[in-house]
């Protein structure tokens, strides 16, 4: 494990808020920022306004779930265990296969699949928000290339996550667009599969 993700163990929710945008991680690490202030400003501002065994006490919280949520943390990102890559490619080449047919269905059910062992496969990911704009579903689209933009691997893909963008502003403006979009990303990807 790299050292930024060492260093956001340190902070209670913030790995499970980075990575997946879990809403229970953003009220765990607004939870933790709260009571954190609250002790530091009750010990060092004010310590007149409660006495000093509840100000233990909030300390002694703070200091539990600071340790709890640093050792799960650090626990699950050690005990993932990460899928072979080429049980992955594999996967990955059923849904290619599956987009080129346009089983829209199939290839979706593969492509999430993929991203359920997997949350952080770019192509996977990119994938779906191409396949999300095919059917039409121009905001789930937005949200999968949103969530692919928070990647930590997503900058080597920035330039396709941008077209991808354009495209899809191409197609919510004018829908007759989407036809001649499929076709040229069809003569592309039969190129790679191939």
């Amino acid at each position: 494990m790299n050292a930024a993700r060492w260093a956001a163990c340190l902070w209670p929710g913030l790995p499970r808020l980075w990575q997946r945008g879990s809403w229970s991680a953003l009220s765990l690490a607004i939870g933790f920022t709260l009571a954190l202030n609250a002790a530091l400003v009750l010990t060092f501002v004010w310590p007149a306004w409660a006495p000093q065994t509840a100000r233990a006490a909030l300390w002694g919280v703070v200091l539990v779930i600071w340790l709890a949520s640093a050792l799960s943390a650090a626990w699950s990102s050690r005990s993932a265990s990460e899928p072979s890559r080429s049980s992955l490619g594999d996967a990955y080449a059923e849904a290619v296969t599956e987009y080129l047919k346009r089983n829209w269905i199939e290839a979706e059910q593969r492509l999430a699949r993929l991203l359920k062992r997997d949350p952080g496969d770019c192509d996977a990911r990119l994938m779906l928000a191409t396949l999300l704009r095919h059917t039409a579903r121009y905001d789930e689209a937005r949200e999968t290339l949103w969530r692919l933009a928070r990647l930590a691997d997503a900058g080597r893909w920035e330039p396709e996550i941008q077209a991808e963008h354009r495209r899809l502003d191409e197609c919510i403006a004018d829908p007759a667009v989407q036809d001649d979009i499929v076709q040229e990303e069809d003569d592309g990807l039969a190129g790679v599969a191939a």
